[in-house]
Order: structure tokens, then sequence, then C-alpha cells
């Protein structure tokens, strides 16, 4: 029993622990409200750390995916990499810029398995070693309306201004 209270208290404290240290996202319009996984270092290499989707439509969910991405090269070398990619992909790149340290851009094309044709629009920022990318897909012929609602979420994505620091 001493042993079962113990552990039970352990999690406890550990659970209120981290519970303190994460950001809850608030979604007042559905009545909700969740704690944000933030995976810090302990995570390494490529990975998506969140995807948000709009309802399905004609069997497809526009939505935006948040990446972190290994790449210690500088947010030039990695739009030259993007805009390859794209080549590669037969995407077609409407726009691309660097500014205030963020990099974005815009294309259009398909993926293969995929019969519509979509729209993106990416957003990258760098954090140490890596690019923490947030991407837009919308199909082109829904682009005009739905860009509305996801290209704002995408544009703000922007470093994390901790004078301490990035946390563990």
């Amino acid at each position: 029993m001493r042993h079962s209270l113990i552990a039970i208290l352990t999690f406890t404290l550990n659970a209120v622990s981290v519970a303190e240290e994460s950001t809850t996202i608030a979604f007042p319009a559905t009545g909700y409200t969740i704690n944000a996984l933030d995976p810090g270092k302990a995570q390494s290499g490529a990975f998506q750390s969140m995807t948000m989707l709009l309802p399905p439509k004609d069997g497809f969910a526009s939505n935006i995916n948040i990446q972190h991405q290994a790449f210690p090269g500088t947010l030039q070398d990695y739009a030259t990499l993007t805009k390859t990619q794209f080549i590669q992909m037969d995407c077609t790149t409407l726009n691309s810029a660097i500014q205030d340290d963020v990099y974005s851009t815009e294309a259009t094309g398909k993926f293969p398995g995929i019969e519509i044709e979509l729209h993106f629009y990416l957003r990258a920022i760098k954090s140490g070693d890596n690019v923490i990318l947030a991407t837009a897909t919308i199909p082109t012929d829904r682009w005009e309306t739905e860009k509305q609602i996801l290209l704002p979420i995408v544009d703000s994505l922007k470093p994390y201004d901790n004078p301490e620091g990035p946390t563990e």
C-alpha cells in the first residue's frame, strides 16, 4: 500500500510539473482547451509536431502542418533546397521571399496519388540547427476562400522570444 501511495504521489507531482510548463491552446468557438505537446530538445531530427485540419470537402481536408526539420544551413540555403524540391515534384513556384529572418513561398502542383491540384503556402524560421516549417495545403479550386482561414495561422509562426533561451 505504501509503495502504491508513493507511486501515485510521484505521478501526480510529475503531472503537475509538466502541466505547469505546458502551453494551453484554447478553442473558444468549439468550447475546449488542451495542453500542447512541446517535444523540446529531447526530440531530434525531422518530425511533425502539429496538424490542423478543416472539415473535409470532396475527399480532401485543407490543412496546416508544422514540422521540425534538422537543417544546419542558412535560411537562404533552405529556400534554395525548397525551390529545387518543388521543381523535382513538377510544382510551380508562384512567389518566394526571405524577409525579417522568415522564408515564405507559395506554389501549386499535384502529388502522386492525389488527383486534385493543390496550392501550398509555406513559412519557415530557423531555430538553432533546425528549420520550423508551417505549411498550408489547400485544393487550388478552394484557395481563394480557404486561404482567408489558414494563411493568418501560418503567418503567426515566429521565433519564441525567451530571454533565457530554449527550455529543455
